[in-house]
């Protein structure tokens, strides 16, 4: 009898091999080569009139409770392939009564020709005089970046209600950051404020080795570390884990706002 009547498990495992290969050794050297993150400054102002369909109700209806809770939009801001193939679309707002700042955006995507919106979310932010933050979001997805020291942020995924993520910011910051003072950009350079926190995104990681910034051409792209970094970090298992401790992190803030009343 052939020694391969039962099945030849080879085929199979070859095959799992070259895509593991493919996708965890020379995806990442592809990404290396391909992606570019603008680094000029210069958000470009579009008239909210515009907006695609696909995103109408979620900037109307966030822009509406955010006003009922204080703030103030200060720019409409697009930037055309920020990161190759990918645009964000956001309206930018501040409250000076609390002294935070929020960003209501959509990430527009470019992939083979065929348009998309693959991210929506509201984030609130604190940054503060000593240059720490603290941000609160909804995002959904696990971002390819890596944390950095100065930041503290918190991901509660499909929570769609403006004024209950803001309640629970506030009781964040309350908690990590009670005696620190915060800070905004002046009145009216409010723009030139987030585009510095937008430039300094990029800085921090080229610190931490995932960047590098060609000064010629004015764009970062991915060393060799980050560009395995940022790509096995949204593979399996990687991804699945962070969006895990996202979730049990989220649950326990939830829980430590539900004790101190924060539902009263």
């Amino acid at each position: 009898m052939s020694p391969h009547a039962h099945g030849d498990p080879w085929p199979v495992i070859r095959v799992l091999g070259i895509f593991a290969i493919w996708m965890y050794v020379i995806t990442p050297l592809i990404i290396k080569s391909k992606q570019k993150m603008d680094a000029k400054t210069g958000f470009e102002h579009f008239d909210p009139n515009n907006l695609p369909p696909a995103v109408v109700s979620h900037f109307f209806n966030n822009v509406q409770a955010l006003v009922n809770q204080g703030f103030v939009v200060s720019a409409y801001l697009t930037k055309a392939n920020a990161v190759t193939n990918a645009t964000p679309i956001l309206i930018y707002l501040v409250n000076r009564q609390t002294g935070d700042k929020a960003t209501i955006a959509a990430i527009q995507t470019n992939v083979n020709g065929v348009t998309q919106f693959r991210s929506q979310y509201l984030e609130y932010t604190s940054r503060f005089t000593d240059d720490t933050w603290i941000s609160t979001n909804n995002i959904g997805t696990v971002g390819a970046f890596k944390p950095t020291p100065q930041g503290r942020t918190t991901r509660f995924a499909g929570l769609n209600d403006p004024g209950l993520l803001y309640r629970i910011h506030k009781f964040v910051v309350g908690k990590y950051a009670p005696n620190k003072t915060k800070v905004l950009p002046e009145p009216g350079k409010e723009v030139e404020g987030f585009e510095k926190s937008y430039r300094e995104s990029f800085e921090k990681q080229a610190e931490m080795g995932l960047l590098t910034l060609n000064a010629t051409q004015g764009y970062y792209v991915t060393t060799f570390y980050g560009a395995y970094y940022m790509t096995l970090s949204l593979l399996w298992p990687f991804k699945q884990l962070r969006l895990l401790a996202n979730k049990q992190e989220a649950a326990r803030v939830m829980a430590d706002f539900r004790r101190h009343g924060g539902f009263a």
